[in-house]
């Protein structure tokens, strides 16, 4: 019996678009993932575009069918909300409303909110929203998870459909953790070997495509339970209603093999990625839901002894890499200090507190779905010298950013879910009881995990989890008889409706991310170049000696951050991140510029004569600029610009306002209180070495002595350069001896200082930099929170010694260098001043052996080859000196100078 020509072509148009789907969520699963799990911006387009094929494939084959969906209005509900919540945040509102939404922000942004009487008022923030750039990016993407929820729901039509998904998931978690382990073993530190991240070598850890090993073991964990329900399950096939057009075909007897040795790869992947949050996660997961199918497993003697192989095979494979460090790195879990050994340095207890008080701060609807890395800064309690992009926790982050709106939305959510869950485990049907649990492990591993990392940022991660989610969802609403759900006849507007609506906000929100997406690659160029600029100016501010060293590379490097980031907003004109850092990069090429120039006016005389000239208008300040600096006159003009921009677009950004301090002569006058502009700066970022350093310039500049100190104080406290930056400004106008006792510097501070006096013989700082290095030494025994590691001990009384010994101190010179030797006997610099100050003290039985070692290193080491002949020519020794019998080493370590 031939099909009607009008039933088959709808039959085929029909199996395409199931066939579009499948593709589309094979992609989100397969390809989306492989750049960097989605948490890179082309990464995201790639999945916006899966997720908008998989919409418009899944709204025809609706419309098709002429059906419409069975009613879920509480998940319909909770769906709208989420996608509602952020586009809130995006709404302009009046005065009096943002003052109750958003609280916290007549405290953080005052000069952005007129009814707070600040002395510099710069425009009226009308949004819940600090990053409206970044709130609406979040938007789409979480706009692109509603609609991706929704396209697979619709796709799992019967029972068999949830198992093909659940072995694609497991088949993405096999692969990638096959990835992971080849790239481990071959790396070349790029992405496939191919794309080179910017602050990462790719392959030193088992992390396959992602940039965090977290992230790549969730991933994986996330299919364990599928891997394990296809390589182990032995349940009788479900019975057919119908009778089969052909005979079954013959089982292959190889894929038990195959999935049992893809289940041995990916368990053997998770452990050797070393993330301690995924293995809590999965041993968690695994007891929850494992009591809930322990009857219904069935372990027969070959289960049994496939559990045992497999559990064996996992073993071996971790003993063959690494079986002491995996035993280091899990200890912890194991004797029970979990809080310690996930978090030993206190970083993430730091940014979790500062999530809990920027929450509390706003509590009703956050500060804005993306505003996470501008936000903590204003409530963390201490500096650190790298930037917290997420919160280290979801929840935490999700309270930040969307309050207890956002927190309900959850709840909820997950309310639905485990319900779902719980109604599916509770079926007589064993194996739809078995997919129940493979679904909820998944689940709570998700759950689980997420506490401690912010593993539902990632759209690899996170579209895994919505996937067993739609399976928990499906299987609830399964009935035990039948393995297919059959779908409630809709009115013919409502099949229109859910036709067209869909694919209408997959593709509004491919759109939004689109320009994102293409400046993310632009934005890597960016950061690259930015690292080894960072380097150079390191460089440049420890010599202080030589301001043009590495001064051609930085200008090229400069150049190349200038046009990476002109790229960026070309491609995404609102990146408020993106338009600060030009402006500083113009800033910089402006200073740079003075340096070959015959006009050597910098940044901060071209101020001071600015201001000083009282121009009338901008328009003549812009002139006099243009006649004195010609073309480099638009770099200043344009750094203005993008700064003013840059904040009208994230108030919270500290460095803007040290920016439009620098150049308050292009700002209306009512906007030129630097005072104000600094304490606004250090509102948001009170803990930034930067921010401090700059507002203690300007407090200076003002002549506000006992502020800017203050501000240096707390600046030198601050990890990164800014001690160094404030010695480059005060170092030759204090004393070392009020030096010491105002900053109270770090080690590096202290290098600085003893490398300048050393060249300079001065020999009435050289003692106090000695002392001040032992008391450093020292007070590692006591106080906890400066404690030096071995080597930055040995470096600090070998500074103490050198110092010691430029002042002819031999015997306090010898204490210290001794103490240096034990402490790093292999450091050629140490035990070469040593031989030094032994030869000087007349220890000449001491000085023998570190002479020898010495010169086996460096043969042609004048002071060496001098000592050495001096010593033959007075071979006058004392038999009892200690240091004789010092260990000698087999690899030369220079000091870091």
């Amino acid at each position: 019996m031939h099909c009607p020509p009008e039933n088959a072509a709808r039959r085929a148009a029909l199996r395409w678009c199931d066939q579009a789907t499948d593709a589309a969520i094979a992609w989100t699963l397969f390809a989306a993932p492989l750049c960097f799990g989605g948490r890179h911006g082309f990464g995201q387009l790639l999945y916006a575009g899966g997720v908008a094929v998989g919409a418009i494939a899944t709204a025809a084959g609706h419309a098709l069918r002429g059906q419409a969906t069975p009613r879920r209005p509480w998940l319909q509900t909770v769906i709208t909300l989420a996608v509602a919540l952020p586009l809130l945040q995006l709404v302009p509102l009046p005065d009096g409303v943002i003052g109750q939404l958003a609280p916290a922000l007549d405290q953080l942004v005052p000069a952005w909110r007129s009814a707070t009487g600040f002395d510099v008022h710069l425009g009226e923030w009308q949004t819940v929203s600090v990053t409206p750039w970044a709130t609406q990016a979040g938007a789409a993407l979480l706009a692109c998870h509603a609609v991706l929820l929704i396209v697979v729901l619709r796709r799992l039509r019967e029972r068999r459909d949830i198992e093909r998904l659940l072995r694609a998931i497991a088949l993405a978690a096999a692969a990638m953790a096959a990835l992971g382990i080849a790239q481990w073993l071959l790396s070349n530190g790029k992405l496939l070997w191919v794309y080179q991240h910017p602050q990462r070598q790719i392959g030193d850890q088992v992390q396959g495509a992602f940039a965090n090993k977290n992230h790549f073991a969730h991933f994986v964990l996330l299919g364990l339970a599928p891997l394990a329900w296809a390589a182990l399950a032995k349940l009788p096939p479900p019975k057919r209603r119908s009778r089969p057009l052909a005979p079954p075909p013959e089982p292959n007897r190889w894929a038990p093999v195959a999935w049992q040795s893809a289940l041995v790869v990916s368990a053997a992947a998770v452990v050797m990625s070393l993330s301690r949050g995924a293995v809590l996660a999965g041993v968690v997961a695994g007891l929850v839901c494992v009591g809930f199918v322990w009857s219904q497993l069935r372990l027969g003697r070959n289960n049994l002894g496939a559990i045992a192989g497999v559990t064996l095979a996992v073993l071996l494979a971790i003993s063959a890499t690494d079986l002491h460090r995996v035993a280091q790195r899990f200890g912890g879990l194991a004797g029970g200090g979990v809080v310690e050994s996930l978090d030993g340095g206190q970083a993430r207890r730091e940014v979790w507190r500062a999530n809990v008080s920027a929450a509390a701060a706003s509590p009703w609807f956050g500060f804005g779905a993306g505003s996470h890395s501008d936000v903590y800064r204003a409530f963390i309690r201490r500096g650190f010298d790298h930037e917290f992009t997420h919160a280290e926790s979801g929840y935490l982050q999700l309270a930040s950013e969307t309050g207890l709106a956002g927190l309900t939305i959850l709840v909820g959510f997950v309310a639905l879910v485990a319900t779902a869950c719980f109604r599916a485990l509770r079926s007589t049907d064993p194996r739809r009881k078995l997919l129940a649990a493979v679904a909820a492990f998944g689940l709570v591993a998700s759950a689980v995990h997420s506490a401690v990392d912010f593993v539902w940022y990632l759209p690899a991660c996170l579209s895994v989890a919505l996937m067993l989610a739609a399976c928990a969802i499906r299987l609830a609403e399964l009935d035990d008889r039948t393995p297919q759900l059959a779908p409630e006849v809709g009115k013919e507007q409502a099949v229109l409706w859910q036709s067209f609506a869909l694919p209408g906000f997959a593709v509004l929100a491919l759109t939004t991310l689109w320009g994102p997406g293409l400046a993310a690659v632009s934005w890597d160029h960016y950061l690259l170049a930015s690292r080894h600029e960072r380097g150079l100016a390191h460089a440049a501010v420890a010599d202080a000696g030589d301001a043009m060293a590495g001064h051609e590379d930085r200008v090229a490097l400069n150049e190349q951050m200038i046009a990476a980031l002109d790229q960026v907003l070309c491609h995404q004109p609102d990146n408020a991140r993106a338009r600060l850092r030009l402006a500083g990069r113009l800033l910089q090429a402006f200073e740079l510029s003075r340096h070959e120039s015959t006009n050597a006016m910098g940044l901060a005389h071209l101020r001071g004569a600015a201001l000083a000239s009282e121009f009338p208008t901008r328009r003549a300040t812009n002139a006099w600029l243009r006649q004195a600096f010609g073309d480099e006159s638009r770099l200043v003009i344009d750094a203005h610009y993008h700064v003013t921009a840059a904040l009208r677009g994230a108030p919270l950004q500290a460095d803007g306002y040290g920016y439009l301090a620098d150049l308050t002569f292009l700002s209306p006058p009512s906007q030129r209180n630097t005072a104000a502009l600094m304490e606004q700066a250090v509102r948001v970022d009170p803990h930034d070495g930067g921010v401090l350093f700059v507002a203690g310039k300007h407090a200076l500049l003002a002549g506000q002595v006992e502020p800017a100190l203050a501000y240096w104080r707390r600046a030198h406290q601050a990890p990164g350069r800014y001690g160094l930056m404030v010695h480059a400004q005060l170092g030759q106008r204090v004393g070392a001896e009020e030096y010491f006792e105002t900053f109270h510097p770090g080690l590096d501070v202290v290098r600085a200082m003893h490398l300048h006096n050393s060249e300079q013989k001065n020999l009435e700082a050289l003692p106090l930099i000695a002392r001040y290095a032992e008391s450093l030494a020292e007070a590692t025994a006591t106080d906890e929170t400066h404690r030096l590691t071995r080597a930055e001990l040995a470096e600090a009384w070998w500074m103490a010694g050198d110092s010691w010994l430029h002042c002819e101190s031999a015997d306090r010179a010898l204490a210290a260098l001794r103490k240096a030797a034990e402490l790093s006997p292999h450091n050629y610099g140490i035990r070469r001043t040593l031989a030094k100050a032994c030869c000087e003290a007349g220890h000449a039985d001491e000085a023998a052996p570190h002479l020898r070692w010495c010169n086996a290193r460096e043969p042609g080491d004048p002071m060496i080859v001098e000592l050495m002949t001096r010593q033959k020519r007075s071979p006058n020794a004392s038999a009892d000196q200690p240091g004789g019998s010092q260990r000698v080493g087999h690899h030369r370590g220079d000091l870091t100078r």
